[in-house]
């Protein structure tokens, strides 16, 4: 008798643990389902209150109608090509561009020749979330130049295929550019910054997203001569013919707490970033240099606080 009961209650508490773990599987696949439903709920209430436009002269009205420090949503219903000029977001407007499309794919804003598909100055903010920046693969120009003082928001969505004659091919940032998402890739400069050049008071903080097949003389991925500081996200399969195939950074300050850089490739010098890192993470002090668990926890803190604060500005 005593070893039946004690057979029993083994297989109880086995019982108890599968209904346990069945238990927790269940509240994560419901917690998960919650989560993508409100996503969806929130980009459906975005396109519902936001300006659709078809073409250029609409968006450019849909922008003009907005007043000093004013905000927006507009989305476009199809590809719209820019013919003379770049696309201006200024006057301390707020402007989001996003695309009414749902198989996956964006819609494409693809700018004139010689000149960049977007410009953003005059304290300008602009939030990309889910458009692609492009250009025509016989037209050069930058895909988003973002002037001293003024923001660029990358949420989701694609800057490609740009071509910039100097610097920036993707993004050219004399202001503040801040990449939570989406993709920079195959663009290419001349001379430095493939995917983004960053230079004048610039300040780069990629928390999120890849930048990755990008060309460049100098800073295939990433040319930085101010401040660039990574959190996360991933720069990968750039090329720079001279060196810094993922990031350039010999004039600028380069601090990375988190993401990765791989695989990048440098026809005379650093395939990934250059300065060459020495300690995996590359021209910075991180948590004065204390590779242990304190030093782990440490880490975490300060990438929680700089991305909160950082994420409201």
């Amino acid at each position: 008798m005593v070893y039946m009961g004690a057979n029993v209650k083994t297989k109880l508490s086995v019982y108890h643990k599968r209904l346990l773990l069945t238990s927790l599987l269940l509240i994560i696949i419901f917690a998960s389902l919650c989560v993508y439903t409100l996503i969806v709920n929130v980009e459906k209430s975005s396109l519902e209150k936001a300006i659709h436009v078809k073409n250029e002269t609409e968006l450019d009205n849909a922008i003009n109608a907005v007043q000093k420090g004013g905000s927006v949503i507009i989305a476009l219903d199809n590809d719209i090509t820019l013919t003379n000029s770049p696309l201006l977001i200024s006057d301390k407007k707020d402007i989001t561009l996003t695309s009414n499309k749902t198989d996956g794919e964006f819609f494409k804003l693809i700018g004139a020749a010689g000149v960049s598909t977007i410009n953003i100055n005059n304290d300008g903010v602009l939030k990309l979330e889910g458009i692609t920046v492009t250009h025509l693969s016989d037209a050069t120009g930058s895909g988003v130049t973002i002037n001293e003082g003024s923001i660029l928001i990358l949420i989701n969505g694609e800057i490609s295929d740009n071509t910039n004659d100097i610097i920036g091919g993707g993004v050219n940032n004399r202001g503040t550019f801040m990449m939570h998402g989406g993709v920079i890739s195959g663009n290419n400069a001349n001379f430095s910054g493939g995917g983004v050049a960053v230079s004048y008071n610039g300040v780069f903080r990629m928390y999120g997203g890849k930048i990755l097949g990008n060309t460049a003389m100098y800073g295939g991925g990433v040319s930085n001569g101010c401040t660039f500081k990574m959190f996360g996200g991933e720069i990968s399969g750039n090329t720079a013919s001279k060196d810094g195939g993922g990031v350039h950074s010999i004039y600028g300050v380069f601090n990375r707490f988190g993401g990765t850089i791989y695989d990048n490739k440098s026809v005379q010098g650093e395939d990934n970033v250059s300065p060459a890192e020495t300690d995996g993470l590359s021209n910075t002090i991180v948590c004065a240099g204390i590779v242990s668990t304190v030093g782990v926890v440490v880490c975490l803190f300060l990438y929680f606080k700089f991305h909160k604060r950082n994420i409201h500005r």
